[in-house]
Formats: structure tokens, C-alpha cells, sequence
């Protein structure tokens, strides 16, 4: 009968491990090499760039996007337009910046932005757009800096893992005490 109950806490011993899941980093960067955007009559006023992490190694049916942030460079033109230089910014469709100064580098963290991390999730491509609203700017290049976990799909929840376990486990208490109670009768 020891023997049984040492084989049992040892199968709840390891089945009580738990594994964690890793953090990946990943890292896309666009170079639209000094691109002008502006809201004069000859300049071009949007601009649109799809970012792919599954170049750098994210795999979208085995790691699920927790974070993502987007870093663009942006610089005066110095041009007859100096002054307002404003810009909207969007990913997937979803307005991330709406009147931004465009005077400087800015950054932008998806983590409240669902669309763009479902998409960033499912096929690990994301669409920006990013449009002039007032003077004229130079677009120098946009980084995606993302955060992946590794997915487990053939995982088991917890719960119910341990239920099932449960009533494997009592199943043997009981055929044991069964086992005792008979040898015991005879």
C-alpha cells in the first residue's frame, strides 16, 4: 500500500508543474529612405508601409503577440512650409494619432490598439498609414519593436487537467480499498 501512495504523490508532484512560457522579441524596420510628406499641391501627403514579422523568425500559429510598439524618425524638411508640421498616424485602421507634432521622433504602443495586435497574432503583418495634416516633413524610417509569447496548442488547460487527474487519482484510492476490503473478507 506504501508503494501506491508514494507513486501517487509522485505522479501529483510532477503533474502539478507548471512550465511558463517564454518572451520572444522581434524587430521589423521600414526605410522609405527620406520620404517628404506634406499638404502642398506637389507633395505627397500619405504614405502607406506593411510591417512583417514573420521575417524575423515569429511563427503566427505557435506565439501570440503581448506587446507591440512602433517608433517613427521623422525630421524638418526645412522648406517653405516650416512651422505646423502636423501628421495623423494609424494601424490597421485604427487612429493611433490624430494631430501629432511632427517636429520630432514619436512612438506609439499598440497594447491598447485590439485590431493591430489580433493582426500582428494571427498573420504577423501589420498596416500603417501615415498622412500629413498640416506642412511638410521628412518620413526617415519606422521600427515595430514586438513582444511574442510561445503558444502551447496542444496543451491541456489546467483545471481541467487537474480534475482529470482527480478522478484518475480516486478511482485508484478506490480500487485499492477495494483490493484491501476483499483480501481482508477472505
Amino acid at each position: 500500500m506504501k508503494k501506491i501512495y508514494c507513486v501517487i504523490l509522485m505522479i501529483i508532484s510532477i503533474s502539478i508543474t507548471v512550465t511558463a512560457a517564454e518572451a520572444a522579441s522581434y524587430t521589423d524596420t521600414y526605410n522609405p529612405t527620406d520620404m517628404l510628406l506634406g499638404t502642398g499641391d506637389d507633395q505627397t501627403s500619405s504614405y502607406s508601409w506593411e510591417f512583417d514579422i514573420t521575417d524575423s523568425g515569429f511563427n503566427p500559429l505557435t506565439q501570440d503577440v503581448t506587446n507591440a510598439l512602433v517608433n517613427l524618425q521623422l525630421r524638418d524638411d526645412k522648406g517653405p512650409q516650416d512651422g505646423a508640421e502636423k501628421l495623423s498616424f494609424s494601424a490597421e485602421s485604427t487612429s493611433l494619432a490624430g494631430n501629432a507634432n511632427a517636429n520630432h521622433d514619436l512612438s506609439f504602443n499598440l497594447f491598447d490598439n485590439g485590431n493591430a495586435l489580433l493582426r500582428l497574432s494571427d498573420i504577423g503583418k501589420l498596416l500603417i498609414v501615415l498622412t500629413a495634416t498640416s506642412g511638410d516633413f521628412i518620413f526617415e524610417a519606422a521600427t515595430l519593436h514586438v513582444t511574442a509569447t510561445d503558444v502551447d496548442v496542444n496543451s491541456v488547460p489546467l483545471p481541467a487537467a487537474v480534475w482529470l487527474f482527480g478522478s484518475g487519482l480516486a478511482g485508484l484510492i478506490g480500487a485499492a480499498a477495494r483490493r484491501k476490503s476483499t483480501a481482508v473478507q477472505a
